[in-house]
Parts: structure tokens; C-alpha cells; sequence
């Protein structure tokens, strides 16, 4: 919460979460002595996450090599197909299905 600048006040029963434009996130009532935050209770914002599209086309073409699909990109072999950014990170399912090679 600090690295987001969220703010975290305490009124009477209540604890309040409000972000860096004072708009409020959360408003959690006291329940015994404790706060208890439920995140699918919190409603009217957005939580986003980034998919890096070179995974869903390595899985989307049955866990291909980067380096393929990477050919494939540049030879513009296949439409709609975004750039192909080949990592260093292995995944272990992929170690494993190549074992018996």
C-alpha cells in the first residue's frame, strides 16, 4: 500500500483506504478487534495485469520455441501475430514435456 500511496485512516469503527486523489477504495467496518479486507468486496475500480503476448503464442502454438515463432514473426507467416520477444526464462512444463527427446 505504501508503494501505491494509498492512505489508511481509522474514524470511529471504521478504517478508510483512499489512493493519492483522495478517492476512497475501501471502507472496511471493525468486526471484534480486527479489519478484515475482502478485495471481491471492493467495488469501482479497475485491477489490470500484463500478459506478455510471446507466452500466449509460444502456448497458443503447443509450447513452440521462442526462436520459431520468432522466424515466424519476421517472415510475417502468420496474421495478427505480435512481436515476439524471446526471454531467457524456461518454464518447467516445457523442460519436462522435452525430456523424452
Amino acid at each position: 500500500m505504501l508503494i501505491n500511496s494509498y492512505e489508511v485512516s481509522f474514524k470511529e469503527r471504521f478504517c478508510f483506504i483512499t489512493d493519492t486523489h483522495n478517492s476512497e477504495i475501501a471502507e472496511i467496518k471493525m468486526d471484534g478487534n480486527s479489519f478484515y479486507l475482502k478485495l471481491n468486496v471492493v467495488e469501482g475500480h479497475v485491477f489490470s495485469a500484463r500478459i506478455d503476448e510471446s507466452i500466449v503464442w509460444h502456448k497458443r502454438f503447443g509450447h513452440y520455441n521462442l526462436k520459431s515463432l520468432k522466424l515466424l514473426y519476421d517472415a510475417s507467416m502468420v496474421e495478427d501475430m505480435l512481436e515476439i520477444h524471446i526471454s531467457t526464462q524456461t518454464y518447467g512444463s516445457c523442460k519436462l514435456g522435452k525430456q523424452h527427446q
